[in-house]
């Protein structure tokens, strides 16, 4: 008589964190394995992405970087964008029936104690903080043989799957 092999059990979480800029990403931490993606351009492909990554375990959660649509110093156009994608992708996870938590940046800065951003900084070396802050956490990634671009792009996403999984008693 042949024997079935088992399949490893699933783990039992997934923590997916959402920065929702145009330059932003989704990554989803499950197990031991990081899933990551620059922001997809259709509604389709970030539905297909998010339902893909949830469905990886039987627990995901998700924390999404919350915006704020009257957010000071920036144009309404690039606003209006930026606001679009956020409600955008709660709409998605919404669908999916994803557990979703909404965190303005400030506050998932606090929970990983990043230091607010210097009135010194522009946005180059500030990205480019919170980059390293993820490289130190994430060493072995294989996201840092990337471009610098898509590095700066998932840093954020990848900091808040991280608080994300804190949030939710994940080691």
């Amino acid at each position: 008589m042949k024997r079935k092999k088992r399949k490893p059990p699933l783990p039992s979480e997934t923590y997916i964190g959402i920065d929702p800029g145009a330059n932003g990403a989704m990554v989803a931490l499950i197990g031991g394995k990081v899933l990551w993606t620059e922001m997809p351009d259709s509604n389709t492909d970030i539905l297909d992405w998010l339902e893909s990554a949830g469905n990886c375990t039987r627990n995901p959660r998700v924390v999404l970087e919350q915006i704020n649509p009257g957010f000071k110093g920036s144009g309404k156009a690039a606003m209006s964008k930026l606001y679009g994608s956020y409600t955008k992708l709660q709409m998605a996870c919404s669908a999916l029936e994803l557990p979703t938590v909404d965190l303005p940046a400030t506050k998932w800065h606090r929970l990983l104690s990043i230091s607010p951003r210097k009135k010194t900084e522009n946005d180059y070396k500030w990205k480019g903080r919170l980059r390293d802050i993820a490289q130190r956490m994430y060493p072995k990634l294989d996201l840092w043989g990337e471009t610098q671009k898509v590095q700066r792009a998932v840093a954020d996403a990848l900091l808040i799957a991280t608080v994300c999984k804190q949030q939710n008693g994940g080691n």
